[in-house]
């Protein structure tokens, strides 16, 4: 449960990644099935990413983890910290442990190296884990994640220190990707406190298609509850959307802008 746990925070973590910078997949072309045809129409960037995840976790831990520094912040494996390599080498021994114990019957595989730190083996090459071999394995597992939290914070610490409006504006940029849907074109921005004044109802918003409507609808309510929020069908809205949005509105508290801007 505990590698499970691992190997799905480093997929949710490549996949928060592309999401936002798909110019660092390594794929040039993809195929895309029958089945994928009506997702593609509804979130192609998902299928795409999803595909290059699985492609990335065919090839182990190691290019796994090389792959996400590289993402994070253009490092290559060449140029990581002795200490590091062996925070690598151990999650990747954790996994082939892991594999061996549910693939290989329970016995030593050819690609484990001997580390008493992780296993022991007993009538000659059966595995066996004592209670400080999987403490051992859960540490290398949060040595591997503070490395990667330290990575990323270095990275992306200049978005702490952008202005409060920029940052919902990068939210914005997220949610609409039509011309029409200018972030200031929809709202009053007092450049000079740092907040947005009310919302602006320009002309073209007649223009708009039926899904910007809702979430615009959304965007608007969170600012100030008397604006209605548009009435909708799920089957018509895409529902990972609305929750992304919604959870990316609540992490940038925009529900108080509105208070913000009136205490001024």
């Amino acid at each position: 449960m505990a590698y499970s746990h691992f190997e799905d925070t480093l997929r949710k973590i490549i996949q928060l990644i592309l999401i936002c910078y798909p110019e660092k997949m390594d794929l040039k072309s993809c195929t895309i099935t029958k089945e994928q045809i009506c997702q593609i129409a509804d979130k192609g960037h998902k299928v795409i990413i999803d595909n290059e995840i699985y492609q990335l976790f065919r090839n182990g831990v190691n290019k796994q983890v090389e792959d996400i520094f590289r993402m994070i912040s253009n490092k290559k494996a060449r140029n990581f910290e002795e200490s590091l390599k062996d925070i690598i080498e151990t999650c990747s021994q954790i996994s082939i442990i892991r594999n061996a114990l549910i693939h290989n019957a329970g016995k030593v595989s050819k690609k484990m190296l001997r580390n008493d730190n992780l296993y022991h083996t007993v009538n000659g090459n059966n595995i066996f884990l004592h209670e400080e071999n999987v403490i051992n394995s859960f540490n290398g597992f949060r040595l591997l994640m503070n490395e990667l939290k330290i990575e990323i914070e270095c990275t992306y610490k200049y978005y702490c220190r952008l202005p409060r409006v920029e940052r919902i504006k990068l939210v914005w940029d997220r949610c609409f990707n039509s011309p029409i849907m200018n972030f200031y074109d929809y709202w009053d921005i007092d450049s000079d406190n740092d907040v947005i004044k009310g919302i602006v109802f320009p002309q073209h918003e007649n223009s708009i298609c039926s899904s910007e409507k809702v979430l615009l609808s959304i965007w608007r309510h969170q600012y100030d509850s008397k604006e209605p929020t548009e009435e909708f069908l799920l089957c018509s809205v895409h529902h990972e959307s609305l929750a992304t949005l919604y959870k990316e509105l609540y992490d940038i508290e925009f529900y108080y802008m509105k208070q913000i801007a009136e205490r001024i």
